[in-house]
């Protein structure tokens, strides 16, 4: 792709990098075969077992301690008995274990590694299949963390360990047939604080000095003040672990908060936060607070920047779960599961409580849209002291969580008992009412001091192909409209039951997911789930395995091509394979020669995604500003072209997720506060 000769490319390549030009030149010539050949890039090589790894560790300790000591062969007999002791963890959590049990070998020899084995042990015996150990797999990543105390002998153990030299040599392709060789000048920092002043220290230290100091692990006693919150916290951890103890479902999960939460205690840099949360929620925080069993605190400190927490916890995809460090090599610390635990032990003691304004400012505020980001503006400005009034098309508010989202899913009971705590606030709701219909927008600007539009991006995307008239392909949420409503009730005709039919569900992401689910609970035959996408790229579902007994097929990289019915109705779906190849322009999809599919089906769900395609009666009457998308157009304090009237969720940001429309839905509640007060 690059319009420059293969000859002049190696010329100056050469010209540019003179040593080391033919391995550079090689590196060259690799990436352009990779991007010609990407499926010969088979990714990080794969880690090998735990045998081969305990194997590894066994031999670097008796290089470290010499042949004759027993120290191998007990680390190796005790190891092999836990693994034996623990059949139902899977290969790499063995690996885990041989090698934090080999650091802390390291750290305080065979009676330090006995320990945090025996422990993990301990929970395992107690812990269920049913629950897939997650307790044990907690314990397993997190106590060898709080045994392994960096202090100055354990750090001078790491930095000059053979592993560490091997890493190097190979990392910075040390040859010492060339007459290579390295030296080491290591910079410890401290912090002395003098007279009321800390003092910041630089001090040099050489490889020889370490190795000395590695070796006098009786200086431990001396320099333990230095380490003594680490020391605290170790036994405060270990004595949870022996305290461990479950008999129903709630005991189990509060037992696996109290297990899992502690890593985020020394936690430098807390992505899941900065990187992984859009609320920017205060997760180290209020998850240590849980874990002291302060839930009022917890509860509180959870609160501050989202009004909904039982919302995120059950239907975000937990961003901040997925950016959490130790997701890196160990199991990452289970975010969303403690933020459950935090809001409903919240709720159970009556914790969540209306918080009315302690003053009203008789500035009235329509809200148009009730989902996320219209109940988050509401209850913000409501809280403020303005009179908030909520119009929703639908019966009941709640937008698409009430709609588009199934019971088991997000059980309707929790939109109501936030609802009455909106009400008490002095939020009202007006439902049943269609902006742009029965309520002009010309009326409203004039009834009110400020508008919010939080009207979701509700247009499903179609797909046009032949047969798309066909009786039994239904869009997404009308699916799951009608199912929320048969739960409730309420009858819908011409609705689709997927009970002892074959069902096609087209799109991978959550509503896909939703879709395939619900076609399982109402008795479908089997179901089959499409995605264009390769694997890796999939937008991330709920699940991405059947439960034993269902019928569930997931195909990717598939395109869907016509719909086939005989007498109006569905009764096959034919699709092809493709690939994506690299271009100039990025991935291009090809179509793959011969890899035509056929699916019987009577069922096919469109579940595409969403398109943020406000009402265009809406658009006229209030003369908004939108893009070619569809998206109202709003400056950085969430106000549209038009005076007075605001923007906020899916309506602005296009289709995204319920912790993305909370936190536009509060931020527009920032800057229609400070409008309403100017």
């Amino acid at each position: 792709l690059i319009p420059v000769s293969m000859h002049s490319m190696a010329w100056a390549i050469k010209d540019a990098i003179a040593v080391d030009f033919r391995q550079n030149l090689y590196a060259f010539n690799m990436g352009r075969k990779l991007v010609e050949s990407p499926e010969l890039f088979q990714g990080a090589p794969q880690r090998v077992g735990w045998k081969e790894t305990l194997d590894e560790k066994v031999r670097y300790t008796r290089r470290r301690y010499g042949k004759t000591n027993p120290r191998a062969d007990e680390l190796e007999a005790m190891v092999t008995e836990a693994v034996a002791a623990m059949p139902a963890l899977d290969e790499s959590l063995k690996r885990d274990l041989v090698i934090r049990a080999y650091d802390c070998m390291r750290w305080g020899g065979i009676p330090h590694a006995k320990r945090y084995v025996d422990q993990v042990r301990g929970v395992y015996e107690k812990d269920r299949a049913e629950y897939h150990h997650a307790a044990t797999k907690a314990v397993l990543h997190t106590l060898a963390g709080a045994m392994l105390i960096k202090d100055a002998v354990f750090k001078a153990e790491l930095a000059t360990s053979k592993e560490k030299y091997r890493r190097d040599h190979e990392k910075y392709d040390v040859n010492r047939a060339n007459g290579d060789r390295v030296i080491y000048k290591h910079l410890w920092k401290r912090r002395l604080r003098l007279a009321g002043k800390v003092i910041r220290l630089d001090i040099p230290v050489w490889d020889w000095q370490l190795k000395a100091l590695k070796r006098l692990r009786w200086l431990r006693f001396l320099l333990r003040p230095w380490s003594k919150y680490q020391y605290k916290h170790l036994a405060e951890y270990e004595r949870t672990v022996a305290e461990f103890a479950h008999t129903t479902v709630e005991e189990y999960y509060l037992q696996l908060t109290q297990l899992s939460s502690p890593r985020c205690l020394h936690c430098d840099a807390p992505s899941c936060q900065t990187r992984g949360c859009p609320l920017d929620s205060d997760v180290p925080e209020w998850i240590e607070l849980a874990r002291q069993g302060r839930w009022r605190e917890a509860a509180d400190r959870l609160h501050e920047k989202n009004n909904f927490p039982e919302f995120t916890a059950l239907l975000c995809p937990a961003f901040c779960q997925q950016a959490c460090h130790q997701a890196i090599n160990d199991q990452p610390v289970q975010v969303r599961e403690i933020e459950r635990q935090v809001i409903e032990k919240a709720f159970q003691a009556g914790y969540v409580l209306p918080q009315p304004a302690k003053a009203k400012t008789n500035k009235r505020v329509a809200v148009v849209g009730s989902g996320p980001a219209g109940l988050a503006v509401a209850q913000q400005l409501a809280r403020a002291g303005h009179d908030v009034t909520v119009i929703e098309t639908e019966s009941e508010p709640g937008g698409l969580l009430r709609t588009g989202v199934p019971e088991f899913r997000l059980p309707k009971a929790l939109i109501d008992r936030r609802l009455e705590q909106l009400r008490a606030e002095g939020v009202q709701f007006r439902c049943g009412a269609a902006f742009g219909v029965d309520i002009k927008g010309e009326t409203l600007r004039e009834d009110y001091d400020a508008v919010c539009l939080a009207v979701g991006a509700a247009q499903p995307r179609d797909l046009n192909v032949p047969g798309r008239e066909k009786q039994g392909v239904v869009q997404a949420m009308d699916f799951l409209r009608h199912q929320n409503r048969a739960i409730r009730g309420h009858y819908v005709a011409g609705a689709v039951d997927a009970k002892g039919k074959t069902v096609v569900v087209i799109g991978g992401g959550l509503t896909g997911e939703d879709c395939v689910e619900t076609a399982l609970k109402q008795g479908a035959a089997q179901v089959h789930q499409l995605e264009i996408l390769p694997r890796a790229q999939a937008a991330p579902g709920h699940a991405q395995t059947a439960e034993p007994g269902e019928s569930v097929e997931r195909h990717y990289e598939v395109a869907t091509r016509e719909f086939v019915g005989r007498d109006g109705r569905l009764t096959s779906l034919r699709a092809k394979r493709v690939k994506y190849v690299p271009s100039a322009h990025g991935l291009m999809r090809r179509e793959i020669p011969g890899g035509e599919l056929t699916i019987e089906a009577e069922v096919a769900i469109l579940a595409l995604g969403f398109e943020a395609s406000i009402d265009p009666r809406i658009v006229e009457q209030l003369s908004l500003a939108v893009n070619e998308q569809g998206k109202v157009l709003v400056n950085e304090s969430y106000a549209t072209s038009v005076e007075s009237v605001f923007a906020a969720g899916d309506a602005v940001t296009g289709p995204s997720y319920v912790a993305t429309a909370i936190d536009s839905g509060r931020r527009a509640a920032v800057a229609i506060h400070a409008f309403l007060r100017r």
